[in-house]
């Protein structure tokens, strides 16, 4: 991924950085599936963020599910990465911002055929066209009022984009639990984001030389190495995807739709 130029916030009080004395090791990483095992242990809680309609929730509802989402996987890499626990609560709060979008689009392959059951009754355009309408007209500032059209001009390219070109193909490949748990932790621990300090980028670049190892044993045991270079080149699909989702960020804001601070901070980090 190609260095963003992210402005740091600045702070009244701005809280002292942890220093980190010594390299951070991974304990367990070189077994994902300890992970992955542990994933499977915490799917009521996340059934909780999950299985609804667009029209059912508002912008700010989905912002708030990520971010839960998002620190329900921190605490389980915790357990395999202690000393995660020594960041400072600028790094890792800069590393969980830079993994929601990320996320968020992920999740949308991962989840596909858990939430394609809520979606069987939108059989119709006109139907399809009535929930993204519904959608960001619940999720705008009291007294903003955007007409109909003008939604679907402005917002439904977007969602075809997350649903045709990343949520859909990603489903295809019929990626397994380990696979999607590497794919997450590569996101989450990518070093090029300069709103994280050169010690946690150092950090970064090591997890995911060693969950680049990892998957690629797991491959090779399955005599499938050709499947490691696809699962690896997701990344760039990735890419394209947060690129889009910024995109949308600066519209959201535009248009006054209620987000999460996150994600406005994400506006301002990025320069835009």
């Amino acid at each position: 991924m190609v260095p963003e130029k992210v402005q740091h916030k600045r702070e009244k009080h701005p809280v002292k950085r942890v220093t980190v004395a010594a390299p951070l090791t991974c304990r367990d990483l070189s077994n994902i599936t300890n992970l992955v095992s542990k994933w499977s242990k915490v799917q009521d809680k996340r059934g909780l963020l999950y299985g609804k309609r667009l029209d059912e929730i508002t912008y700010y509802d989905a912002c708030q599910a990520t971010k839960i989402d998002c620190e329900i996987i921190w605490s389980l890499i915790e357990t395999v990465i202690p000393g995660l626990g020594l960041l400072s609560s600028w790094d890792k709060d800069a590393l969980l911002r830079n993994f929601h979008p990320k996320w968020s689009l992920l999740v949308s392959a991962i989840d596909f055929e858990k939430n394609r059951s809520a979606y069987e009754e939108i059989t119709t355009l006109e139907a399809y066209n009535s929930m993204i309408v519904k959608f960001y007209t619940s999720s705008l500032y009291e007294d903003t009022v955007i007409e109909p059209e003008e939604i679907l001009r402005v917002f439904a390219p977007f969602l075809e984009f997350y649903g045709l070109v990343l949520a859909i193909p990603i489903c295809a490949k019929q990626f397994d639990s380990v696979e999607y748990m590497a794919l997450a932790m590569l996101c989450l621990f990518d070093g090029a984001h300069t709103n994280i300090s050169p010690e946690v980028s150092d950090l970064c670049h090591n997890i995911r030389k060693v969950i680049l190892r990892e998957l690629r044993a797991y491959h090779s045991n399955q005599k499938d190495e050709m499947r490691f270079i696809e699962t690896v080149d997701t990344l760039l699909l990735m890419e394209r995807g947060e690129s889009k989702f910024r995109e949308e960020l600066l519209l959201l804001e535009m248009y006054n739709v209620h987000i999460h601070e996150d994600y406005r901070l994400m506006i301002q980090e990025n320069n835009y």
